[in-house]
């Protein structure tokens, strides 16, 4: 960090983009340095007039009407990306006559984590790891490196929130996924890339699946993956015993827990004890930007606009896995499952397929066909009410 604070010295007025965790704690970083750090820039629109450290987020478009209108020659503005998904923003950074840009995971080498708001600091060393991983991988010719794929275990879950982007509210006999399935899809995934920073096991609810503690000891323990992250609604207690005697690597296990409030809370406190004993890293938050993605569309809508929503979409680098198939987010993964979409290969790529290929669709999609029937995620879509709740599955109309 030390080379990082000396380059930004040099600069008048300094921006961090990403409001994230890794964001707000450059921003104590440079702040402790006597910094002016000016402000942050996020892509998520709904982030715009948060404050940080009496700093302010704006949208992008701010920047670039701020600087131009500066009428300044000089570069005098320097921009830190902190952005873990950097491929989506860099280009966007480049080439400016009125500010210059850097990555901060290239100057990650050293670096000392510290609480930031209600994430202690070992979650902040994994989301600054997380960042430093991507943004080196970024910039190296010809390294096949995934910042992480999302491994649906379940279609079960103690919940049936209507509104839930992965479409769990559509399944009316949902199942969970084989042991040896997820096993031997995971590890055929391995075989196609350099370094798998993390793996995030969702559903549904992950703690419903009765070998759950299994595949945390089996994933926890393949080097080829530095992380594992499971995203849990907390409704079941955690078994204390499980993670100690299944030889878990505890300091490789991350856990996100949503609380949700009300009787949907009653373990919360028991399961954070046991991961305080255990020395797991976790984040409790509230649900957080609930939007009314969690629809599939009866009727199509054109290429052109499907290709805007997924240029747009904040879901589109969430890489799930699901019955040996690479799909480019959960709703694509569940739309096919569930059948609610038109059978169409172009929407996932197959696990045996070619490195070549897999590279292709990660990296080469102006859209998919699932898209044409998602309301979409962009970064400005309402907010809408959490969790609200279903008693019998949604109705669909199915198109295979």
């Amino acid at each position: 960090m030390r080379r990082l604070v000396e380059l930004a010295a040099k600069y008048r007025q300094i921006y961090i983009y990403g409001f994230g965790v890794s964001g707000k704690w450059l921003s104590d970083i440079l702040s402790q340095n006597g910094l002016p750090v000016a402000g942050f820039i996020d892509t998520d629109l709904k982030k715009t007039g948060f404050c940080y450290n009496g700093n302010k987020v704006y949208a992008p478009d701010f920047l670039y009407n701020k600087t131009e209108s500066s009428g300044e020659s000089k570069r005098h503005t320097l921009i830190v990306c902190t952005v873990i998904d950097i491929q989506d923003v860099w280009d966007s950074l480049l080439g400016s006559n009125f500010f210059d840009a850097i990555a901060l995971g290239l100057y990650l080498e050293d670096f000392i984590p510290h609480l930031v708001g209600n994430s202690g600091s070992e979650y902040v060393r994994y989301s600054l790891d997380a960042v430093k991983a991507s943004h080196t991988s970024f910039f190296k010719d010809g390294f096949r490196f995934v910042r992480s794929i999302d491994l649906q275990v379940t279609e079960r879950c103690t919940m049936k929130c209507q509104d839930c982007s992965n479409l769990m509210q559509y399944y009316e006999k949902p199942l969970n996924v084989s042991t040896d399935k997820l096993i031997s899809d995971l590890e055929t995934f391995l075989t196609k890339v350099d370094l798998l920073f993390e793996i995030r096991l969702i559903g549904g609810e992950p703690f419903v699946h009765p070998s759950i503690y299994e595949l945390l000891e089996k994933y926890t323990n393949n080097k080829n993956i530095q992380y594992v992250t499971i995203f849990t609604n907390s409704t079941i207690r955690l078994k204390e015993s499980s993670l100690v005697e299944s030889n878990v690597a505890l300091e490789k296990l991350s856990f996100s827990i949503t609380n949700y409030g009300g009787n949907n809370a009653r373990n919360i406190a028991y399961n954070k004890d046991i991961l305080d004993r255990l020395g797991i890293k976790y984040r409790i938050h509230e649900p957080e930007w609930w939007t009314d993605s969690g629809r599939v569309l009866e009727e199509a809508h054109t290429s052109e606009f499907a290709q805007k929503l997924f240029e747009n979409c904040c879901g589109k680098n969430l890489l799930t896995v699901y019955d040996g198939k690479l799909f480019r987010c959960p709703f694509a993964s569940n739309a096919h499952t569930l059948k609610a979409i038109p059978l169409d290969d172009a929407n996932f790529v197959l696990l045996e397929s070619s490195t070549q290929a897999i590279a292709d669709y990660i990296n080469g999609q102006k859209f998919i066909p699932a898209c044409q029937y998602c309301k979409g995620r962009s970064w400005d879509s309402p907010i809408i009410d959490a969790a609200v709740q279903t008693r019998k599955p949604l109705n669909y109309v199915r198109k295979q």
